[in-house]
């Protein structure tokens, strides 16, 4: 690896005068304005994509190396791939830092113990506060309000996908060839028709995925612009289940049946198009949101989201719902348990379901509730560790 490769590499020194190694662009958010000063640096890598990820933390490394031997890794929106953290890690202690902690949106913990057998760098991981925090009032003057209770809900679901991801794809091509077609709202596609309109083309390998009488309900839209993505509007809270399409799936690119050679799970970033794959699972404003909005989860994700999420403390409302796919591996057999369960709520009478969801509205509260519950107890945790894990070298893993 080339350590003179171009990136841009920049840095700052916050107000508690711990310096802060980033690439083009720095976004403070609330972990940053309450750290405590002490001996570390930080490495933030939000707007680094996995084909730049280690050339910048070589970079970074190379300069934070001078400064201090603790460092605190940020990437508060993303989870990528835990190799990603496991070779970042090698290069730290290659470096002779002594203590590391990594701060991102995984909200599972696979390679933290790992990582600190064998080795002389102490590593802990703490899932960001971000994602639980966004749609709450821990953001100052925030515009994404979580949204009071409504009932009498007129469709039964909704399963939203800006991108064509091969998997949203078939997911979607199986809600259009039956009676779920009559019964929810979807979107699969949409974005790509503005932020990349060749995956629309007439010869695109899109199309390999869609059988030819589908074809004409793509790319499936409910005509919201790219910059709504986020916003909690009155067609999507509508509906009493929402099926989340979360950005990771954990599945194996190497080995799914409808991979195309076209993107089978990009994302946009300045101009470029990157794979996201990641055996992380991650929570992104597709799963909060579905709390900020009262409604019923059930979640096109990896493997356990539903098991980790409950672990958490939310309300999974497993007395209605069948979360048994949540437990297959099979990316693929997940899709068909999905559908089935979906199929089965939606045969149920919507004054039904709009009944429980009267009936249960504490519930739905309790897990508004608990985005905020849950954003402060994370953000209290990093705190806590970098304070007594990383300034006062406390090597004690325990809850702090």
């Amino acid at each position: 690896m080339n350590i003179n490769m171009p990136i841009d590499l920049q840095s700052k020194q916050l107000d508690n005068g711990v310096t802060v190694f980033y690439k083009e662009y720095f976004n403070s958010y609330r972990l940053y304005d309450d750290l405590p000063a002490g001996d570390y640096v930080i490495i933030d890598f939000s707007a680094v994509w996995e084909h730049d990820f280690l050339f910048f933390a070589m970079k970074a490394i190379d300069k934070a190396k001078d400064i201090s031997k603790n460092v605190l890794c940020t990437y508060p929106t993303e989870a990528f791939h835990s190799k990603f953290w496991e070779h970042t890690c090698q290069l730290l202690e290659d470096q002779g830092f002594k203590r590391c902690i990594i701060i991102d949106a995984g909200i599972n913990l696979g390679f933290e113990g790992y990582m600190n057998i064998g080795t002389k760098l102490l590593t802990v991981h703490i899932p960001a506060s971000q994602w639980f925090d966004y749609y709450t009032d821990i953001i100052p003057d925030n515009n994404l309000k979580l949204l009071d209770y409504k009932g009498n809900r007129s469709k039964h679901f909704v399963s939203l996908a800006r991108f064509a991801r091969a998997e949203r794809v078939e997911f979607t091509n199986e809600i259009l060839d039956s009676f779920l077609r009559y019964k929810g709202r979807y979107s699969c596609g949409w974005g790509d028709v503005e932020d990349n309109p060749m995956v629309w083309a007439e010869h695109s390998g899109v199309w390999n995925l869609i059988p030819n009488h589908l074809r004409k309900y793509y790319p499936a839209t409910l005509g919201d612009e790219l910059d709504d993505q986020h916003k909690l509007m009155d067609h999507i809270a509508d509906n009493v289940i929402n099926v989340v399409l979360e950005a990771e799936t954990g599945h194996n690119p190497a080995c799914y049946k409808i991979q195309s050679d076209i993107r089978p799970t990009f994302e946009r970033t300045n101009g470029r198009y990157m794979t996201v794959y990641s055996d992380r699972i991650m929570a992104t404003e597709k799963t909060t949101k579905v709390f900020a909005m009262n409604q019923l989860p059930i979640f096109l994700g990896p493997p356990a989201i539903v098991f980790t999420l409950d672990h958490l403390g939310f309300d999974m409302f497993d007395d209605l719902i069948d979360h048994s796919y949540d437990k297959k591996d099979s990316l693929e057999t997940r899709i068909a348990l999905v559908i089935k369960e979906l199929k089965r709520l939606c045969t149920k009478p919507l004054s039904e379901l709009n009944a429980y969801l009267d009936e249960n509205q504490d519930r739905l509260k309790n897990n508004q509730d608990h985005l905020k519950v849950l954003g402060n107890r994370l953000h209290k945790r990093a705190l806590n560790y970098t304070k007594e894990f990383l300034i006062n070298g406390n090597l004690e893993y325990k809850e702090l």
